[in-house]
């Protein structure tokens, strides 16, 4: 389209030179017809740069409308945000989308939330919650589930089979579908494992920094050792 524009422009160029070559070397006589030619050969290359810059402007269009249609085909989803965020609700995004993007949508985190107790970088999926909670709750082990809640494969594994979360052998996602475990118990409660081997009874999860009798309650009833 660029090497088309600038053929109309040199075709406008050599019809404006040949006008005045014309007007040059005719007849005094032919004046007029002179002025009449320069005239129709001016409009000539007027047309000209005006047809290119009509093409130009097209092109310009089409990208635009290109550009619009893509976005407008991009898949989204849509995430419930609540907790320790400015603005609780739900959220469109798109698809692929991370945990730290639901954040920013609603507003960002608010003074009071622990940002460690999320992955920030995780995946979401279409209809997913995402609970912040706040410095408070996980200190004190209090709250709901933290992180990301629903549609997940770890979370239906876990109530397909017997309710119960096996404190031994879930890894951090299935922990953390438990009440008031959030990735960084989560991810204590794996390193206490591969440090001091299997837990002999749901009680010793207390020894886990972070999880104490408050937390043990919420949870006692969902999990095994078995």
């Amino acid at each position: 389209m660029q090497n088309k524009t600038k053929r109309n422009l040199w075709r406008g160029a050599l019809l404006a030179a040949a006008v005045i070559a014309v007007d040059l070397f005719l007849p005094a006589c032919g004046g007029g017809e002179t002025s009449s030619l320069l005239l129709t050969q001016e409009e000539v290359a007027t047309s000209s740069t005006e047809e290119a810059a009509v093409e130009v402007t097209s092109a310009a269009e089409e990208k635009t409308t290109s550009k619009e249609e893509e976005e407008e085909s991009t898949p989204t989803i849509c995430v419930d945000v609540v907790g320790a965020v400015e603005n609780e609700g739900v959220v469109y995004l798109p698809e692929g989308a991370r945990v730290y993007e639901a954040v920013a949508a609603a507003g960002g985190f608010s003074e009071d939330a622990d940002q460690r107790a999320v992955n920030q970088a995780a995946v979401l999926s279409d209809g997913v919650q995402l609970v912040i909670p706040t410095k408070e709750e996980t200190e004190a082990g209090t709250g709901s589930v933290y992180g990301i809640v629903g549609n997940t494969p770890a979370a239906s594994a876990a109530s397909e089979e017997t309710g119960l979360v096996n404190i031994n052998t879930a890894d951090e996602a299935t922990l953390q579908t438990l009440p008031g475990i959030g990735e960084t118990k989560a991810a204590a409660i794996v390193r206490y494992r591969e440090e001091n081997g299997a837990f002999a009874a749901i009680e010793d999860i207390k020894n886990v920094p972070g999880i104490k009798d408050a937390g043990f309650e919420k949870i006692r009833d969902r999990i095994t050792c078995g």
